[in-house]
């Protein structure tokens, strides 16, 4: 079954998310602010993080932001859900996969997050990848870095100069 991470601080707006997401096969896990969303999501990865706004403590752009940079939850998928009629700035770096604006019918809410999964796990799996480096065969979902030397993994990745950018060609390092 896959897993969302459910991180709101509208009781109620969870409680009928978790009714729902459950009846549809989901497992989930629920947070109330944006620090317990990201120590759940650090300690068990789910597939998919549905994350408020504006939540206290930590805000659904600050987690997400914190997801993508971590190695071990960088895949995960991310929903920001916000009440703005319109997301604040679709060009957040990084940006969520998806948007989803309150109020929303919940049945749209459980399309648009299986939808998403389908999507990032048929991509993961079309993608698989081997880093030129080690030789390890890898997922792209977060991880696939272009050197002028080819394709590194995300571990190989990291111990690239940090100038190198994820899916950008770099140009050649001089090497003494």
């Amino acid at each position: 079954m896959p897993t969302i991470l459910l991180a709101d601080d509208d009781e109620a707006l969870r409680a009928l998310l978790v009714r729902r997401l459950l009846a549809a096969g989901w497992t989930v896990r629920e947070a109330s602010d944006g620090t317990q969303a990201l120590r759940s999501a650090r300690e068990s990865p789910p597939d998919v993080a549905a994350l408020d706004v504006n939540m206290p403590g930590l805000d659904g752009y600050a987690v997400c932001r914190m997801l993508r940079v971590d190695a071990r939850t960088r895949d995960v998928a991310v929903i920001l859900l916000t009440g703005a009629l319109e997301p604040e700035s679709p060009r957040r770096d990084p940006p969520p996969d998806a948007w989803i604006s309150k109020p929303f019918p919940l049945a749209d809410f459980i399309v648009k997050t299986t939808g998403l999964l389908k999507t990032r796990v048929r991509g993961m799996e079309d993608a698989r990848e081997r880093c030129d480096a080690c030789g390890t065969e890898f997922l792209p979902g977060g991880g696939r870095f272009r050197t002028s030397d080819g394709t590194l993994c995300p571990d190989c990745h990291e111990a690239a100069p940090r100038s190198a950018e994820r899916d950008r060609t770099l140009p050649p390092q001089n090497s003494p």
